[in-house]
């Protein structure tokens, strides 16, 4: 199967599976990462700051998603 054909076909799984969480008006893991992400940005800088930490320690990174990579970013204060 070449590329192209390849990536449609996953997108239409993938738009499938999205309409079906909305209809059945549930969430995944990315939809939980992104509105802690959007919740984050609605926040006071000062008291934010205050919740971020140092570190981080995470174990297995490679089967984190980049939007639980960005979240773990995100709690991290800049060095």
């Amino acid at each position: 199967m070449s590329p192209v054909p390849q990536r449609e076909y996953a997108y239409e799984a993938f738009l499938a599976y999205d309409q079906e969480l909305q209809s059945r008006q549930l969430w995944d893991d990315c939809d939980r990462v992104t509105r802690i992400l959007e919740k984050i940005q609605k926040v006071d800088k000062d008291t934010f700051h205050n919740a971020q930490y140092n570190r981080i320690y995470v174990d297995e990174i490679q089967d984190y998603t980049q939007a639980q990579l960005a979240l773990f970013f995100t709690f991290c204060k800049e060095r």
